[in-house]
């Protein structure tokens, strides 16, 4: 079970790798040539040198070192976009150093050398996050029955011994049996569905590789499945795997084979909840009517009536629109992960005293 210096403990870890420090060294240019410029002494120099990596603390030094990956990530790419402006439009401008637009140049092209040498990795700290291929998948989360009931553990040498009579069950027969199963699995499964070309999809894979080191549990599981090693799957469930598709990524509770809650929301599940809102306004509108209108008349009760199923059809867009932009936007944040699927509750282990 994961403690209070869980994240701490492995902070070098989870930073030791050549994408977050060349990418921290790339922010370091510029100051450093201000600080020549400006003849500071070697204190000064160093305080300014250590500049980008104190703003990462501070931008995070209140909220621990939960995502601190993501955080790393996201300042120094300001502070490299920083460095890159500052040489374009400083060029000739420094006294003693004869910057031009090739040096801007060089700049962006060992950035861009760097980006893809060396891509952000996945989760370097410990994780149990596991990844699953099709067959996997169908055995431990969806509970189906294998597509054939052929062993393929026969052995050749069995097959051309003496003929035996083997009664296989029969696909009625599987069914109940995966049926049985599906009711009576109590184990709660939490699958990302995952795309490599997604920047969103790797830091939720992180972020999910960390929730699964503090959760994992008997009664609750986390896992990874991909469309190199599961393409079937994403076919069957209907998930693009397009670059330009807003599918993917996507978060899954599971149990018994079927899915309990996800993130972004499904559409049904966004529908379902406005319907539930808008009876509850209809019935706390008409309680105000049969208190202030008792003797209100059938020409405008009809007219309340093609009122509705005008409010009808815009809910309906509204729903819509609110589901778009959940596919788009949505809290991809340890804490929203916890709340949203209720990690503590069903893994029987209290969150940690630090922040998520």
């Amino acid at each position: 079970m994961a403690d209070k210096g869980t994240d701490d403990r492995y902070l070098i870890a989870r930073l030791a790798h050549p994408h977050y420090i060349l990418n921290s060294l790339l922010c370091l240019p510029v100051p450093i040539l201000v600080a020549q410029i400006a003849s500071l002494d070697r204190k000064t120099i160093l305080l300014l040198a250590l500049a980008p990596f104190l703003l990462i603390g501070q931008l995070h030094g209140f909220k621990g070192f939960g995502d601190l990956e993501s955080v790393v990530e996201a300042a120094t790419w300001q502070l490299r976009l920083f460095n890159l402006v500052a040489l374009v439009f400083l060029r000739g401008d420094l006294s003693g150093f004869n910057l031009n637009g090739w040096h801007a140049a060089a700049y962006l092209g060992i950035w861009l050398v760097i980006s893809f040498v060396y891509p952000q990795p996945p989760y370097l700290g410990p994780s149990k996050l596991t990844e699953l291929t099709s067959e996997d998948f169908d055995e431990q989360i969806s509970i189906v029955p294998p597509a054939t009931t052929f062993s393929s553990s026969t052995t050749s040498a069995e097959a051309t011994s003496a003929p035996k009579i083997v009664e296989l069950p029969s696909e009625a027969e599987l069914a109940a049996a995966y049926n049985v199963r599906r009711r009576e699995s109590t184990k709660y499964s939490v699958v990302l569905f995952h795309a490599d070309w997604s920047k969103r999809s790797r830091e939720l894979e992180i972020t999910l590789s960390r929730l699964s080191w503090i959760y994992d549990s008997p009664t609750l599981s986390f896992h990874l499945i991909t469309p190199d090693n599961a393409p079937s799957t994403f076919y069957d469930l209907n998930l693009s795997i397009h670059p330009t598709s807003l599918d993917l990524p996507v978060l899954r509770l599971y149990r018994g084979g079927k899915v309990l809650a996800q993130l972004p929301k499904a559409a049904e599940e966004v529908r379902a909840e406005r319907r539930t809102k808008k009876l509850e306004r209809r019935k706390e509108r008409e309680a105000e009517k049969r208190r202030k209108r008792k003797g209100k008349s059938s020409a405008e009760q009809d007219e309340s009536e093609s009122g509705s199923e005008t409010d009808e059809s815009d809910e309906e867009r509204e729903a819509e629109q609110e589901v778009a932009l959940a596919r788009y936007k949505w809290d991809r944040s340890a804490k929203s992960i916890e709340v949203a699927f209720r990690l503590a509750e069903r893994s029987g282990r209290p969150p940690p005293t630090t922040s998520q």
